[in-house]
Order: structure tokens, then sequence, then C-alpha cells
């Protein structure tokens, strides 16, 4: 089946690039492609449709979304992030892409501390705080797949802290109207 959605995308693509200007694109078929992989997981023909979707919709935001999660799916973090960006140009209220950008940013900084800890000799000044901080993003990570409602955990990230750790609203300047 994987195969069939392959060879159906790559005749799309393929008859699109040669009928350019004769025969119109069947976004349809290819948006179809695109939703179908999406649902089964098969994340290369996705990508794939996606990617030819945005480019000929580049305005459209809830594609960039998709395309995204596509990227992010497939362990391309760098990816994934630059096509939730390109959603929230397009669209900067879309607060799942907000929160994507979020999460894959945090997956990023998760494995950067553990990759770290590989590298760096125990005895290193810096060891315990990345390991400490490693070991919080996991847990976080961990909580958050557990449990949706464990945000309510974390200290409100617009509250500045003081050197003991207590919140200081005096710290928060209202927005301008």
């Amino acid at each position: 089946m994987k195969a069939l959605a392959i060879i159906t995308l790559s005749i799309l693509i393929a008859s699109c690039a040669t009928n350019n200007e004769t025969k119109p694109i069947d976004v349809y078929a290819l948006q179809k492609v695109a939703l179908s992989s999406y649902e089964k997981k098969d994340w290369q023909t996705a990508q794939q449709a996606l990617q030819r979707l945005v480019e000929i919709n580049p305005g459209n935001a809830q594609l960039w979304y998709k395309l995204g999660n596509v990227y992010a799916r497939m362990n391309l973090p760098e990816r994934a992030i630059v096509a939730y960006k390109e959603a929230l140009v397009r669209n900067p209220e879309m607060s799942k892409a907000w929160h994507n950008i979020g999460v894959v940013s945090l997956r990023k900084s998760t494995r950067l501390f553990i990759e770290m800890l590989k590298y760096i000799p125990a005895d290193d000044p810096l060891y315990t705080q990345a390991k400490l901080t490693g070991d919080a993003l996991l847990t976080i990570l961990e909580e958050r797949r557990l449990n949706a409602n464990s945000a309510h955990k974390y200290p409100n990230p617009l509250h500045k802290m003081d050197s003991d750790g207590a919140v200081n609203d005096s710290s928060i300047q209202p927005t301008a109207p």
C-alpha cells in the first residue's frame, strides 16, 4: 500500500512538473494523498505531498502546520520548527504551532544535555548541572506525556523569580494597548 501511495504521488508530481502550463495540478488528489498518508503514518509520502502542497499554496497555515508535524514525526526537529514558524507567519494565533515549537525545542534541549554528558568528564563543574537539567527536562517531558494537566506544577515563565525562588510579580510590565 505504501508503494502504491509513493507511486501515485510520484506520478502526480511528475505530471505537474512536465505539464505545468498545459495541465492543471490536481490539488484535490494531492491533498487526498497527503491526508491518507498522514493518517497511515506514512511520513515520507505525507512529507512529499505536503511539501508540494505548500509550494502550490504557500499561504496556507494549516498545510505548514501539518508539514511541521510530519517533520517532527520523522525526527527532523529543525525542519519541523521552520515549518511551524511558517504556519505562524500566516496565522500568529495558531496555538498548536506555538505549542509544537515549544515541545520540539524542549526535546532538542533534552537531547543536547544527554549528549553533553557523553562527552564531558564527570569531574567537570558543569557535569552535575547538565545532569540535573537533563533529568528535569526528561521529567517534564514524561509528566507531559502522562498527564496533560501537569503544566500547573511549573511556574509561569512570564514571572521573574527572585534568588530564593519566589515569584516577583513586580517585574511584570503591562503591555501597551
